[in-house]
């Protein structure tokens, strides 16, 4: 019995040994297929497909078939490829004819040259790769500029079909005008079409061009008061209107016969020549006819008195005050006899004279101030709020207007009777309330 298990023994070992020593032959693994795609995506382009074979053991071959999603967008697909060595390179192509994308796929069979192989494993590969037709733009920058009449753009085309020859155009050429360079140069403020055509081709593109109105800018002091026969020149400033364009300026009167106001030669001052007593407004604008700029404006009010009344002015007319400050007001009068100027500060509280500080004082009254040709006072915050301090002189009257800001609250001149209010209306119900029920008691009682 022995003999038997041990001929059983041996002869499993043998086979066990046997099954090691000659294993199952594994099926042939291939590398991925790959495809990339060159070209300038531009309409009449050559597209050329670069294709690489897989690689699932030596000696084999394969066929390479090419499609296209949208076939459509290029003049054939590529033509097939018989008998490629596993791992080659090889390029086909087509040309682009239209705008858009298109997906390219490369489908890859083992050809019959290597049928006879071990191959079963490895039926087929694909690769796929995208490539995008673009359309024709034609590119203006930039897109809007301000009108000046140094002011430029370029116009471009981005993707043009192969072979592209064409001429560039303005719609409007009161706005702009380009040459065959695509060079654009602006005329006027507007909007304009810039256009490429290609009469060969039958390309047509075009973008919109806009040249913005220019800005400027023209300013003069805001009020003046002059004596009758008075002459001055007070400056008018201005900034970005081209001296060539100085005609432009306009200058309009409410009443002449008043004050007459005229500008110098080249519009650096306005000399103003008091008439009679009364009041005009001078209108300075800019520009009179031109559409290249935006309309600006300025305004001056001129007062005109009589020789015995004093020119008073308050330099400046407006300040603002914060906590901590403290800031010069110069009072002036046209004569240089000694003035009683009488300032006072007022604004929408029945206590705002409290709100500012001449001089350190605060009254209710103001504060008088002696005046020989100007002189300044020092104005400190003192609440916060808006403050009109005004001096006043023999009927003549100047402002300036202070805003206090970082200070406290103005207070209330009296007591806040709101809570008084209250109580006394509760104690009253409830005098009420026990008188009520007293009699209630004394008819009970009865």
């Amino acid at each position: 019995m022995k003999k038997i298990l041990s001929i059983v023994l041996a002869v499993a070992m043998v086979l066990g040994i046997s099954f090691v020593a000659v294993p199952a032959q594994p099926a042939l693994a291939a590398s991925s297929a790959s495809m990339s795609v060159e070209g300038s995506h531009r309409i009449g382009d050559t597209i050329t497909l670069r294709i690489k074979a897989p690689n699932a053991g030596k000696g084999e071959k394969w066929d390479a078939e090419f499609s296209a999603n949208n076939e459509g967008l290029i003049d054939g697909v590529p033509t097939a490829i018989s008998g490629m060595n596993a791992g080659n390179s090889e390029t086909a192509t087509c040309t682009a004819t239209a705008a858009g994308t298109v997906k390219f796929k490369v489908t890859f069979t083992l050809s019959s040259e290597s049928a006879g192989e071990d191959v079963s494993a490895v039926k087929s590969k694909t690769a796929t790769v995208e490539y995008q037709i673009k359309q024709p733009v034609l590119n203006v920058e930039p897109s809007s500029v301000t009108y000046s009449p140094s002011a430029t753009a370029t116009a471009s085309l981005s993707y043009p079909p192969e072979g592209t020859s064409g001429d560039f155009a303005s719609s409007d050429t009161d706005v702009a005008t380009v040459d065959s360079y695509g060079n654009i140069i602006v005329k006027g403020a507007g909007t304009t079409t810039i256009s490429f055509e290609d009469s060969t081709s039958g390309l047509k593109v075009s973008k919109v061009f806009t040249v913005k109105k220019a800005k400027a800018s023209l300013s003069v002091q805001d009020e003046i008061t002059l004596h009758v026969d008075d002459v001055k020149n007070i400056p008018l400033n201005k900034s970005g209107i081209p001296s060539d364009m100085y005609d432009e300026i306009e200058i309009s009167n409410s009443s002449d016969s008043v004050a007459t106001v005229e500008a110098n030669e080249t519009y650096s001052s306005l000399k103003i020549t008091a008439k009679a007593v009364g009041t005009t407004v001078a209108t300075i604008s800019f520009p009179k006819t031109s559409k290249n700029y935006e309309k600006v404006t300025t305004k001056i009010k001129i007062n005109v008195i009589d020789e015995n009344t004093p020119i008073l002015t308050l330099n400046p007319t407006s300040m603002s005050l914060h906590k901590g400050d403290a800031k010069s007001l110069t009072v002036s009068v046209d004569n240089s006899s000694n003035n009683h100027v009488l300032l006072k500060v007022t604004g929408s509280k029945s206590n705002s004279y409290r709100g500012v500080a001449i001089d350190g004082y605060t009254s209710k009254n103001g504060v008088y101030v002696n005046v020989n040709g100007s002189n300044s006072v020092t104005l400190t915050p003192k609440y916060n709020g808006t403050y009109y301090v005004t001096a006043s002189l023999n009927g003549a009257e100047a402002k300036c207007v202070v805003t206090v800001t970082g200070c406290s609250t103005l207070p209330q001149t009296g007591p806040d009777f709101t809570l008084v209010y209250v109580f006394a209306g509760l104690l009253l119900a409830s005098l009420m309330v026990l008188a009520y029920v007293n009699i209630k008691r004394k008819k009970a009682v009865q």
